[in-house]
């Protein structure tokens, strides 16, 4: 994938980027086709979150009491990872909605793995509901890119569960405030509640960090 992004970024006559920090990642011979446009996704989660289908209450679940997890990544679907996730679930006393995804839901089965009673297993969501999902929560897990970025967007507190990423909006791995890397610990700043995972989780507190150091611009501003 990112061998790909590489090669259109060759080809391209033009470059759109979000911010001043994806212009520092190209070429000096690349950034006189380079422009600065602000983050498209910024004008799309605001619009769907204006709109807020409220799916929250139609799934019976009480505003900004619940957790909204997702995790589909290849490298995630081992069956010890899914086990963990799984003795992680169990310790937190709030309810977890998990749209789950068809590969996650394959494992899930194949490696025999029953969810703890708090987890809400759902079907994956159309992206109004989502976002509504998103936007009631209490506190985020993912290890999914795109949902890191509209947490930021939401200013929702995010914890990713992956050892790295390509979203650095979230704090700096020396910044004094990396999640715990040990599975059995509690992160506090998660209300004391939810043990870290894979041994990277790492946590963004998006309603004090600016999205993508300054990607929170959209094409409107």
């Amino acid at each position: 994938e990112e061998n790909n992004r590489i090669v259109c970024d060759q080809l391209s006559d033009y470059l759109f980027l979000p911010t001043s920090e994806q212009l520092n990642n190209l070429d000096y011979n690349q950034r006189d086709r380079a422009y600065i446009v602000g983050n498209t996704i910024v004008d799309i989660v605001k619009e769907f979150s204006k709109k807020d289908t409220k799916k929250y209450k139609e799934l019976k679940l009480r505003k900004g009491d619940y957790y909204f997890l997702t995790f589909h990544r290849k490298e995630n679907l081992t069956k010890e990872n899914l086990i963990k996730l799984n003795r992680i679930c169990n310790k937190i006393n709030r309810i977890i909605i998990f749209p789950i995804h068809p590969n996650t839901a394959k494992k899930v089965k194949n490696y025999k793995i029953s969810l703890p009673p708090n987890v809400m297993r759902i079907d994956p969501q159309n992206y109004a509901d989502t976002i509504s999902l998103m936007k009631h929560s209490k506190i985020i897990l993912t290890d999914s890119g795109g949902i890191q970025e509209e947490a930021c967007i939401l200013k929702k507190r995010c914890l990713t569960l992956r050892n790295e990423t390509e979203r650095r909006f979230g704090p700096a791995p020396d910044d004094g405030r990396e999640v715990t890397r040990k599975v059995a610990g509690i992160i506090r700043r998660a209300t004391e509640e939810m043990s870290s995972l894979l041994g990277g989780v790492q946590e963004t507190r998006a309603a004090t960090v600016p999205v993508t150091a300054g990607s929170n611009v959209s094409l409107a501003d």
